[in-house]
């Protein structure tokens, strides 16, 4: 309940929090003194409010603030919120998340229509992570059917320490990203766009930090060249602008020509005359090289664009130059992502 002496002109005697009432039986009452105005709310499915942070992390996070399952006035909706533009197609939503109880947390990408009078229902995809480790990528429909789209386990985080989680959307692959690994890619077409959020399973006081919604490759015949970052004047390149199998994709001086011009189909491939962007042999090891190839739907050909780096996420590798050697006709290989300019690279 909250309170409001209109007799006063001292902002602190406005909306003041007054005593919390439980409803007893069915009913509840409350005294009301003259000159006040009061007003009486409901929490409803959670709330998201600015707060402390915790665990010994400094500054103001999000925190889940309602402890317990509230008094409902439509059906049952384990808390979240969302923001953004119903029209973001392809990016990635991040987070870093504190489990404060046993349950799981989750960000949120392109949720849409929600169902009119039930929360829990709302098109969306989420990845969740759970205090054990196990993780999941969902998709939820207005009927609020939940679809896992794909799981696995990571090591347990447990309760009371700060994690970092990514799901990101590009066309209809879902990737995603636990403490800065690629864990899993799934591909589904159910939703093209909508906004970005975060959520909890329950009613835990979990926190969220450094949330952030980035642009990502995967529009739909986005076609150019892909720049080096540790040299804007290099290039991607498919060596002598051919479609043969086996082919070395290097570096080059950027020139404009065909065999700089890459595209992205939005299914998780790079592609360029006819061919893939390939791992060879469909190894993970650091420096498996990487060549043009048939496309054949293999995992060995999905790249997602992740913060300026093009990463494999079947290895959790990204596409580097070895050695920063920016020499004509050097060929591209994967290894461990590591935030190095030779692992940085411009899409279109």
């Amino acid at each position: 309940m909250w309170s409001t002496n209109v007799n006063s002109s001292s902002p602190s005697a406005w909306f003041v929090h007054s005593a919390d009432i439980t409803p007893s039986g069915g009913s509840f009452s409350l005294t009301a003194q003259p000159g006040f105005v009061y007003s009486v709310t409901t929490t409803q499915q959670g709330a998201f409010e600015v707060g402390p942070c915790a665990a010994g992390r400094s500054g103001q996070c999000v925190d889940q603030m309602t402890p317990i399952k509230p008094i409902e006035w439509t059906g049952d909706s384990n808390p979240y919120t969302i923001g953004g533009d119903p029209g973001w197609t392809n990016y990635t939503v991040a987070a870093d998340v504190l489990l404060a109880q046993a349950g799981a947390v989750q960000v949120i990408a392109r949720a849409g229509t929600q169902h009119s009078f039930g929360p829990a229902g709302i098109n969306e995809y989420y990845l969740q992570l759970s205090n054990t480790g196990a993780w999941s990528i969902v998709r939820n429909n207005t009927s609020d059917q939940l679809t896992t789209l794909l799981s696995g386990t990571v090591a347990a985080p447990g309760t009371g320490t700060w994690h970092h989680l990514a799901l990101t959307v590009s066309g209809a692959t879902l990737t995603a990203a636990i403490d800065g690994v690629t864990v899993g890619s799934v591909t589904d077409a159910a939703y093209s766009s909508g906004m970005a959020g975060l959520g909890t399973s329950g009613y835990q006081t979990d926190q969220f930090d450094n949330f952030s919604v980035t642009a990502a490759s995967g529009g739909s015949g986005a076609t150019g060249p892909i720049v080096a970052g540790v040299n804007s004047a290099k290039c991607v390149d498919d060596n002598g602008n051919s479609s043969t199998p086996g082919t070395k994709v290097q570096m080059w001086d950027c020139n404009g020509g065909a065999s700089q011009s890459w595209t992205f189909p939005g299914d998780g491939t790079i592609r360029i005359n006819g061919g893939c962007m390939d791992i060879t042999g469909a190894g993970t090891a650091n420096g498996t090289l990487v060549e043009l190839w048939t496309c054949n739907g293999g995992a060995n050909q999905q790249w997602q664009a992740e913060g300026g780096t093009l990463v494999n996420p079947v290895s959790g590798k990204c596409l580097d130059d070895p050695g920063f050697n920016t020499a004509n006709g050097t060929q591209l290989d994967i290894w461990t992502c590591n935030g190095g300019s030779n692992q940085r690279w411009s899409i279109p």
